[in-house]
């Protein structure tokens, strides 16, 4: 049965489904009247987010190594392989190399602490990952768009500043003030039982109400002229499996499982919400599509990514009964 926590459980149905809806509503209705309404849905799915976060997190450091060197590869190593793949292939699609860069200045979710629990990681350091790089990618983002793409596109880093504290900064603060405000009535277990499961549903549909205006908006476009669909995947494609590829090989030789798990996730699960937010409202459709294509890429690959280890846990764990027997 449908109701409002559907698209959650299903998402890797939900983003489909949106993309396929924008292109059937774009080519029937011009869809650009809803334009004025994307600031807001960023903000309303940014502000679902940011309730029931704890800053106070950020003060308890434990498990320094693996916190510190997830942010200095989320900082320096991603954001480099972002500006390689977007120099080789979006020499020519600016707005595509604004969307890709604000994916690789935006790491971690809430899907890097859900994941990480489930996968029995350090759910302490995925929280504090989850929490700082939002705060670092807010400062860090402007610049990286400026001195990156800045000579191709007309970049006011003052509006670009502007457009972030009124899509993430603002949110964060109002999502903290409501929390407060809740706890006066729930405790925090109740919180997480009975308001935090419809804040997250709400949260997803004002994605998938984004996802669904950009695309209608660049549909006409899309079928006449797919290049820029093509080129989306292509790129993101190469980001991900590139993203895979290194950090499951550091995390191979540096952290044990706990910390491995933790430190995978907080760079292959990038916060694709707050960058789609911010790229409609800032760069146009061209640079939401890129993201859009992110959000289907980076379930489908992390679901995939996840059966891989299932398998292999199976496999070892069968090698180890048959030696036991032995």
């Amino acid at each position: 049965m449908i109701n409002y926590k559907t698209p959650q459980k299903y998402l890797l149905l939900a983003i489909p489904i949106a993309i396929l809806l924008g292109i059937v509503i774009g080519l029937l209705f011009n869809t650009t009247f809803l334009k004025p309404t994307v600031t807001i849905a960023a903000i309303i799915m940014i502000y679902a987010m940011m309730i029931g976060i704890n800053f106070k997190e950020l003060t308890q450091i434990k498990n320094s190594k693996v916190i510190y060197l997830a942010t200095l590869y989320n900082f320096t190593i991603v954001p480099i392989i972002a500006y390689a793949i977007g120099k080789i292939i979006l020499i020519e699609h600016d707005m595509m190399f604004a969307g890709l860069l604000l994916i690789a200045s935006f790491p971690t979710s809430g899907m890097t602490i859900s994941w990480t629990a489930m996968q029995k990681g350090n759910v302490s350091s995925a929280i504090k990952l989850t929490i700082s790089s939002l705060l670092i990618g807010t400062i860090f983002a402007p610049f990286y768009l400026s001195k990156i793409i800045g000579e191709s596109i007309d970049i006011n880093i003052i509006s670009i500043i502007s457009k972030i504290a009124l899509v993430v900064l603002v949110p964060i603060l109002l999502g903290h003030v409501t929390y407060k405000i809740l706890l006066r009535r729930y405790t925090i277990a109740q919180f997480k039982e009975q308001i935090k499961p419809n804040l997250s549903s709400l949260s997803v549909w004002s994605m998938l109400y984004l996802v669904f205006v950009s695309i209608s908006m660049k549909a006409n476009a899309l079928i006449t002229d797919p290049i820029h669909l093509i080129y989306s995947f292509i790129t993101i494609i190469v980001f991900y499996v590139l993203i895979y590829t290194i950090t499951v090989t550091i995390a191979k030789f540096v952290f044990k499982r706990e910390n491995a798990i933790v430190f995978i996730n907080s760079i292959v699960l990038r916060n694709l919400s707050i960058a789609l937010g911010i790229a409609f409202t800032t760069f146009g459709p061209q640079a939401a599509l890129i993201i859009t294509i992110g959000y289907m890429v980076q379930q489908q690959s992390f679901a995939l990514y996840v059966k891989i280890l299932e398998t292999l846990k199976e496999r070892e764990r069968n090698i180890q009964n048959a030696s036991r027997k032995n």
